[in-house]
């Protein structure tokens, strides 16, 4: 909770005792009403609304009008100025037991709004572990040479919006930039698209708009530590390059330009510049995984190449060449599997938790990690399918070159995202496993970390030589426990 919802909450409490206190001092009373509703514009004003504190807003406005209608019949007045006590009487016995139930239910709904509030707060994104301040910039591009065939009109070409983190010198004063990067009415209509996918109402993430991240939004490029490795990042099918913003922030903050692509009409929601969102809007067969797969992950990957070839004339200055790697989650885990195959300056890729649709192809014969959640793993032991076995031959067989396979004890599908920080109810969905969250987080960052500083920099975490198959990511597991190595 925030610190102006948490006084709130502290004082609703209040003036709800206050209403069944019996002698307190009508003055004490009535002025606690009246910092109960200040607090409660002020909170409104100055950290906004959020649903989950709806119950306080409710408690506090009816005790602001109860506390007022009382001061108008001069019953109170009254009592306090001639000390006269009424006369006991069944209806006034009954009065005082509505009294004490509304009293409790009130404290009820300020305790249940307060918990909600703490199960589902505003996120404070945890801050990056490496050294430089992070920079932050969006894209716009437009590829005329390939036409959207999610679109009824054949004139539309392939439009992308890509996120570009970058290390930047300290900026000091300075307001980190917000999560969601629209106006209000155009990051309303992300947060429904949002809230669609996931099932919920369209009001549920509004939250949101509150998240700030730890980049700054167009800071100045630091110059003196570059040219620096460049990381593509491909979200899951449905989900957005949103929900890895601490997994870019961390790999900037660490020397890495990193850019996440939103491939459209594969995302919950995408914004456009001129405030437009598109939705999901694609589908693959779980009968025909392979073959849709496939085709979509070709797009996917002609997404890839063209945003590559943009980044490296965009920011030519900043960026080594020599040293690109991919990372993906979910399918697009799977897309920068493939991605390794078709686009040669790609060095070394992680697949996180996603399930091939490329099983045949010649060796890689670079590094490439799989980074399973031991929900998966185990969930692929009770299923017998020769496209499972071949794809635990691959991810086995990528040791040989440098990389190699890991799960997560006590995680899931969503424990690679962002979305875990988001709220430990998750777990309920099994969406995210039982670890928490803020750990699982910074494990797989931490893991993703060592191996593109192993293969990309020639750093190994424990300061070994990465030159050898030995001296890799596929060998170390950062000194976490909860990382097994099948």
């Amino acid at each position: 909770m925030r610190v102006l919802e948490i006084i709130l909450t502290v004082s609703a409490l209040l003036l709800m005792f206050s209403f069944v206190s019996g002698k307190g001092v009508l003055k004490v009373k009535i002025a606690l009403t009246a910092v109960s509703g200040t607090l409660c514009a002020a909170q409104l004003g100055l950290e906004g609304y959020r649903w989950q504190m709806a119950g306080v807003y409710v408690i506090v406005l009816l005790g602001l009008i109860i506390r007022i209608a009382g001061i108008i019949s001069g019953r109170s007045r009254k009592l306090l100025s001639t000390g006269q006590k009424t006369r006991k009487s069944a209806f006034r016995r009954l009065k005082r037991g509505w009294a004490i139930a509304g009293t409790a239910a009130g404290i009820l709904i300020v305790i249940c709004s307060a918990v909600l509030s703490s199960m589902i707060p505003v996120v404070e994104l945890p801050a990056p572990s490496g050294p430089f301040a992070v920079g932050m910039q969006t894209l716009h591009l437009t590829d005329s040479s390939r036409p959207e065939s999610q679109t009824p009109d054949p004139g539309d070409s392939r439009e992308l919006m890509v996120y570009v983190w970058y290390p930047a010198p300290a900026e000091k004063g300075h307001q980190t930039a917000p999560l969601l990067p629209g106006d209000k009415q155009s990051n309303r209509k992300v947060m429904s698209a949002f809230a669609g996918s996931l099932g919920i109402p369209s009001f549920s993430l509004d939250y949101w708009a509150y998240i700030h991240t730890n980049a700054y939004r167009n800071a100045d490029w630091l110059r003196s530590e570059g040219p620096y490795p460049l990381i593509l990042i491909n979200h899951g099918l449905g989900t957005s390059s949103l929900l890895h913003t601490t997994l870019a922030e961390n790999l900037a903050a660490n020397g890495y330009i990193v850019a996440a692509v939103d491939h459209t009409y594969s995302t919950a929601a995408t914004l456009f510049p001129d405030g437009t969102v598109t939705e999901f809007s694609e589908s693959l067969s779980s009968d025909h995984f392979i073959a849709t797969g496939t085709q979509l992950g070709n797009v996917w990957n002609d997404d890839n190449r063209f945003v590559l070839s943009q980044l490296k004339q965009q920011f030519a200055d900043y960026i080594d060449t020599d040293l690109i790697g991919i990372a993906g989650h979910s399918f697009g885990g799977a897309a920068a599997y493939e991605a390794m195959f078709s686009i040669p300056e790609l060095k070394a890729g992680i697949d996180l938790d996603g399930s091939l649709y490329t099983l045949t192809g010649p060796s890689l014969g670079k590094p490439f990690l799989f980074i399973e959640s031991e929900d998966y793993n185990n969930r692929k032991k009770q299923i017998s399918d020769p496209d499972i076995d071949a794809e635990e031959k691959i991810m086995n067989n990528a040791r040989l070159s440098g990389g190699g396979k890991l799960y997560i004890k006590g995680t899931a599908h969503f424990n690679f995202t962002d979305l875990q920080l988001y709220s430990s109810l998750l777990k309920y969905t099994g969406m995210t496993g039982g670890i928490d969250g803020g750990r699982s987080n910074e494990i797989v960052n931490q893991l993703v970390l060592d191996f593109f500083n192993s293969h990309l920099k020639g750093i190994h975490e424990d300061g070994e030589d990465a030159g050898t198959a030995a001296g890799t990511a596929a060998g170390t597991d950062a000194g976490y426990d909860e990382v097994v190595r099948p």
